[in-house]
């Protein structure tokens, strides 16, 4: 796999963890779910909540372990893409 392959695949899995973790906060939402206070036991032991979080952790996971290799196996390209994007004054945008 070439840098811009690894790119496309990074895009790929963080627009599915991204969905992922949408999906199951606006479901804790549906259900008066307050952010930033713990899950309550009543909401995790709904099977649909179950499925999103499992989604949700499944997403991640992968994400994780592509990117532990991604910005090691291309850690020159990824340097230089910040380098040129800072430059550019486009970083982080």
């Amino acid at each position: 796999m070439n840098f811009e392959e690894a790119k496309v695949q990074s895009e790929k899995l963080n627009s599915a963890h991204n969905k992922a973790a949408t999906a199951l906060k606006e479901y804790q939402l549906s259900l008066g779910y307050v952010a930033g206070q713990p899950v309550s036991d009543s909401i995790r032991s709904l099977p649909e909540w179950q499925k999103l979080r499992k989604a949700s952790d499944k997403a991640f996971a992968e994400l994780r372990t592509f990117n532990a290799w991604y910005v090691k196996e291309f850690k020159k390209e990824l340097r230089e893409e910040r380098t040129k994007s800072k430059s550019e004054g486009t970083y982080g945008r």
